[in-house]
Formats: structure tokens, sequence, C-alpha cells
């Protein structure tokens, strides 16, 4: 009933309006919702995850953690929700749902028994308001970098919109009920003390303030001593060596994250060390497809920190050409991007296949040129040699894989386990990376 009564009034108001008001309107349906499924937020222990990259898998690491830990979790992230009925991927195609759908969740998670529930939090959906009434405990934030300044207007209004989060969790209240579930949970902010923008977060008022770095030793946690391969990392944190089962500085960056959440929460650190070491891969986070006769990897990465990120760990790994297909979101989102990602695929790759991704209302053509000129632009690719434009994007999967040999690594970024192509008129193909990669590779096996 609440979903009718939010979508017909939705209908009923003009949408030049409904633009405008979106705040006034989100924050409102949010609260009602609060209230309506019975104040779920205020019965367990809330971590809100934010920054630019790195908050997805930061999200499901501190899931698994808890988990592991023996404090029942529940999760909402762009790639994963479980709300109690195990994980499922994102089938929202958002990474913060509405107020009304993100409580409903919440209210799910708690009638499943969960005490803890980790919720990744995007700069739009707090600008929106779609935060309001969720009673959050732990507040994290893990980088900022310029990405959706379309959306905003400006870097500043990004950062403040991120910071909309941190303002708010000292106005919060520690339930009785959260004092159940765990006697020391207080009002947290945590940050990544390797940003610059770490420290603009940690001032924010709240009952306890706790950093984390590699580089920066002021930090309250600071991992030394990192090895990384293909397949792992090891690093070490007060003396104790962590064994993680997932590959680059990122990946230790998004662990430590978890791991100071653990820890504020009263966890000692030798069982969130044994912890560490039972963390899984996360779908389409660095996903490994097959490693022979070439290695096939599908990743997320959409945007130039995350895609640098990719790159600076890729080119640690064996390997002889790097062949990727990518593309960028079209509409009105960061059409800087294009410009980034065409670079930067001229600066890394060996053979660049540019294709369709998320074009929305856009014409599909016009991001694959913007792209690709980037790309030439470096002198390092020339169209139809070592850079290719490939609109359709199983074409493209299917272009990268031929041209694979033995030693190669094909990288598919921009999707990752995303479940959907966003296209014109608000229509949304089913899609995934993965599952089209895999039907490729088992058609050149039988067809070689």
């Amino acid at each position: 009933m609440l979903k009718t009564l939010k979508n017909l009034g939705r209908k009923v108001i003009p949408k030049r309006l409904f633009k405008l008001a979106q705040p006034l309107w989100h924050g409102f349906w949010s609260l009602v919702a609060h209230y309506w499924y019975g104040k779920p937020s205020d019965k367990m222990i809330l971590v809100g995850v934010t920054g630019t990259k790195g908050k997805t898998s930061t999200a499901h690491i501190t899931y698994q953690l808890l988990n592991s830990l023996g404090a029942s979790s529940g999760l909402v992230s762009t790639a994963v929700i479980d709300n109690g009925q195990g994980e499922k991927l994102n089938w929202f195609r958002m990474t913060q749902m509405s107020g009304p759908v993100t409580h409903q969740l919440l209210a799910q998670m708690v009638q499943a028994g969960k005490k803890y529930a980790v919720v990744e939090v995007s700069s739009e959906g707090l600008a929106q308001n779609r935060h309001v009434g969720i009673n959050f405990d732990i507040a994290l934030f893990t980088n900022l970098t310029p990405d959706h300044v379309d959306a905003h207007g400006s870097f500043q209004a990004y950062k403040e919109a991120k910071a909309i989060l941190f303002k708010t969790i000292r106005q919060l209240r520690v339930t009785s009920s959260k004092l159940q579930v765990n006697p020391k949970v207080t009002k947290t902010i945590i940050a990544n003390l390797d940003s610059e923008y770490g420290q603009y977060f940690l001032n924010f008022k709240a009952d306890k303030h706790v950093s984390y770095a590699i580089d920066n030793t002021s930090a309250n946690l600071v991992a030394t001593h990192i090895r990384s391969d293909q397949t792992r990392s090891v690093f070490n944190l007060q003396l104790t060596t962590y064994n993680l089962q997932l590959p680059g500085r990122f990946n230790i960056y998004n662990t430590l994250a978890g791991i100071t959440v653990a820890q504020s929460l009263g966890y000692s650190m030798d069982a969130i060390a044994s912890a560490v070491s039972k963390i899984q891969p996360i779908s389409g986070r660095m996903e490994i497809l097959q490693t022979e006769p070439f290695t096939v990897v599908v990743d997320y990465a959409h945007e130039k920190a995350s895609m640098t990120a990719l790159y600076e760990t890729v080119q640690s790994w064996p390997h002889k050409q790097i062949i990727q297909v990518f593309g960028a979101t079209g509409g009105v989102r960061d059409k800087s991007r294009r410009t980034d990602l065409g670079k930067l695929a001229g600066e890394f790759t060996d053979i660049a296949i540019i294709t369709d991704e998320d074009p929305f209302d856009e014409d599909p053509q016009t991001i694959i040129h913007e792209i690709a000129d980037a790309a030439v632009a470096t002198g390092k690719k020339e169209i139809k040699r070592d850079l290719f434009r490939s609109p359709n994007r199983r074409e493209a999967i299917r272009k990268a894989l031929t041209l694979a040999e033995p030693g190669d690594l094909v990288l598919i970024t921009g999707k990752g386990a995303e479940q959907k192509i966003a296209r014109a008129n608000g229509v949304y193909e089913p899609w995934d990376d993965r599952t089209v990669t895999r039907e490729e590779l088992s058609h050149l096996k039988q067809n070689p």
C-alpha cells in the first residue's frame, strides 16, 4: 500500500516540479516508511558506507567479516542484497534505493533475526534525503575523487552531499535495542586517512573517530609489509599477519575499512584476522572467470580512479597483452569520464575495444566515438589496429576473446555483476557480463 500511495503521488505531480521537490518528496516518504515498517533501523546496528570507489567491496567485505565473527548481518549494496533470505544480486540497479525500499529491506532483516546491517550510501541518495529515518551507528568514508560531478553541479557540492551522512550521525540515537545487540556500540565515524579528504569527514561530531591507512602512519590502523599477487594479499596490522584471498592494494584498503568497523564494535584483532582469511571474492569485482590459456577478468571499474587502481593491480600480474572491453555511461552522467577512460586505455592497454555501456537516452555511437578520440589522442592507439569500436557489447566481448592468445589478460569492465543495461525511455535490457562472457568462452572452445 505504501508503494502504491507513493507512486500515485509521483504520477500526479508534474515532472519539472517533482525534480525540484525531490529532497522533500524522498525525505517525507522515507520518514513515513521508518514508522510504517516499525522503525527497523532502531532495532539493529547499522553501518553506512560511502565514498567514490571501493564502497561496494568495502560494504560486502564488512558484511562478510561481521557474519564470520558471529554478528548476524544483512547487506544492501550496488552488487548484492541480503535481506535475511541469503545473498542475491541487486535487482534494483541502484546503489541506494528509495527510503521506503531500504526501510522495507531492513524490516525484512529484523524479521529474519539479523542484528547488524551494512548499507551502501550514495551521494545522490543523500542529497535526495533517501536516508531519512535510517538510524546509522557507523559512518564509513572510503575516498573521494571527481566523479558524479555532473549530477551535483560541482565537486564541492558532491563532497557536501557525501558529508550529509556524517553530519547526521551525532543527531541519531543509540537505542536500548542497539545496546542489547552490542553494549559497545557508539556513534562512530571511520575514515581512510590516505584520502586527502579523510580528515574533513573525521572532523564531524561523533562519539568515536577512527582512521585507517596504508601510507599515513598517523592513522589508528596502518597496514604494513604488504605483499600481493594475482590471487591474494598479505599484510601486517598491529603485529598480526592478515591473509586475504583477494588481490590488489585497493582490496587491502577495503578490508582495512571492514577491520576498523569490527574493531570499533569490540571484536579482538585475533578474531578479526581469522575472519579476514575467510573473505570470499565479490561478484563482479575483480572476478576471474578463467586463467588458462589466457586470463579473463570481469570488474566494475567505470571511472578514472577505479580504472587506474585496476591497471596498477594487473600490471604486476604475469601477462603478455592486456585486451580490454569497456565503455562509458550516457545521458548527463559525467561526460568527462569518457576522455579519462579513453586516455587511460590508450596508455595501459595493448588492445582496446570500446563498446556500449548504459547509454540511457544518448546515442551509444556518440559515446563510443568520444572515448575512441581520447584514446587516439594519446598517440598510442590507431583505429582498427589496436583500437576497435564495437557497439554491440556481446560482439565486443567475443572479439576480445577471439583476439586473446595464451598468456594474455582480458579485462571486461564497467558493468561487473550488474543485471541490466540502461537504454532510452526508461528501458532496461537484461544483462550480465559474466554470463555473456562464459557463453562466449564456451562457444569459442566448441568452435576454436
